[in-house]
């Protein structure tokens, strides 16, 4: 339920729908699965009864979830657990994407630097040199697609490592 910056209306514009809405109980918000966030869990439940309107919040979980799956959990208190372990992964996770986007901005001015330098020389190989470049670029480009399908196909501490060994090997730390 996406549902950031939206506030639901009951009944929408219409008074008499909303007070019919509030009477059967508001807003009812049903996970069909839980994210390896509580708070993005909080969250969605917080949407069920907003602005003082009433409101209810279910979840369900199969023990096919990929949470369960991913921790080979077999209980809640299993399910809480790596949760927990999890959000406290997060922090680390987003700093070193932030270095990981600000090595490859920089790459990015770099090699428009080059590249621009290159557009307005006078040699006569100008052309030959600038698809050596865009070559070049895309295959860079290449290798942070293949870096990002490891990124979202490989959980946790892996993520972890990729992102430290690509900016150990571009000169950022």
């Amino acid at each position: 339920m996406p549902r950031r910056g939206t506030d639901i209306k009951l009944g929408g514009s219409d008074e008499s729908q909303a007070e019919a809405a509030r009477q059967v109980g508001g807003l009812a918000v049903i996970g069909t699965t839980r994210h390896e966030a509580r708070r993005i869990d909080h969250q969605l439940r917080g949407g069920a009864g907003r602005q003082g309107d009433p409101g209810s919040s279910q979840f369900f979980l199969s023990q096919e979830d990929q949470l369960f799956a991913q921790a080979g959990a077999s209980g809640s208190d299993d399910l809480d657990h790596l949760r927990r372990t999890i959000e406290g992964e997060h922090p680390t996770m987003r700093l070193q994407v932030l270095k990981y986007t600000g090595v490859v901005e920089a790459h990015r001015r770099q090699f428009a630097g080059w590249r621009d330098e290159i557009s307005h020389a006078e040699a006569a190989d100008r052309v030959a040199a600038l698809t050596v470049m865009d070559e070049l670029w895309a295959e860079y480009l290449e290798l942070l697609s293949r870096l990002r399908s490891v990124w979202h196909g490989d959980p946790g501490q892996a993520r972890i490592h990729c992102l430290s060994t690509f900016l150990r090997s571009s000169g950022a730390w």
